[in-house]
């Protein structure tokens, strides 16, 4: 009864042992596919930021330049912004 006991126990080891490899291979591959897509999202956001933030450098630049251009040509005029 005991041997018998003791075999189960090893055999159940030995399945325990084969499949951990697996179980932690794919938690491994889990892992670099969510560091992955972080990744790619923080990548899309940031172009995504700067797409804007040269849109809106363009727009700022024509405004001061007519804002220059109309400074040169009327020194005396008041600017509201």
């Amino acid at each position: 009864m005991i041997e018998r006991l003791r075999r189960r126990v090893a055999s159940l080891c030995d399945f325990l042992i084969a499949h951990e490899t697996q179980v932690v291979d794919g938690l491994v591959d889990l892992l670099i596919d969510a560091v992955h897509e972080i990744g790619m999202k923080a990548e899309r956001k940031a172009a995504k930021a700067l797409a804007r933030n040269v849109e809106r450098i363009n727009g700022k630049d024509r405004l001061l330049a007519g804002i220059a251009q109309v400074a040169v040509d009327e020194p005396a005029a008041r600017f509201v912004l």
